[in-house]
């Protein structure tokens, strides 16, 4: 797959647990409010359509899908939000703490992975990474 990730191309895309098991299907992509970056997406788990939320920098792209670096139950497990709100950064710092990241270790892993996440329409100068 291209480094180059369309942030609205991750929408509906099938998500694999670290087992290759699907757990659930992309929901939204949530960027920072000061910088613009993708820094969350959603993983639609369930009969209901939970959203659990994920850190972007932990996943892992296909060509077809993306995936997580740990077991559906984890995603099962992970603290309930209300994905109609603002995550703020209280939310945010309780999240990243339940995947034992922080903010700079996931924006490395992606980096590090060469996942360069753009915009619709954007030219090459208009990237979020």
């Amino acid at each position: 797959m291209s480094p180059d990730i369309r942030i609205d191309s991750l929408i509906g895309r099938t998500v694999l647990d670290d087992a290759g098991e699907k757990v659930g299907k992309i929901g939204q992509v949530y960027l920072d409010n000061e910088n613009g970056k993708p820094t969350w997406v959603t993983v639609k788990t369930g009969l209901f359509g939970r959203q659990a939320f994920v850190p972007i920098g932990l996943l892992g792209h296909t060509d077809d899908g993306a995936t997580v670096p740990f077991s559906a139950d984890v995603l099962k497990d992970s603290p309930e939000i209300d994905v109609a709100k603002d995550l703020g950064r209280s939310r945010e710092e309780a999240l990243y703490r339940y995947y034992g990241v922080t903010r700079e270790t996931a924006d490395q892993r992606a980096a590090d992975a060469g996942h360069r996440y753009v915009r619709p329409g954007a030219d090459d100068g208009d990237t979020l990474r």
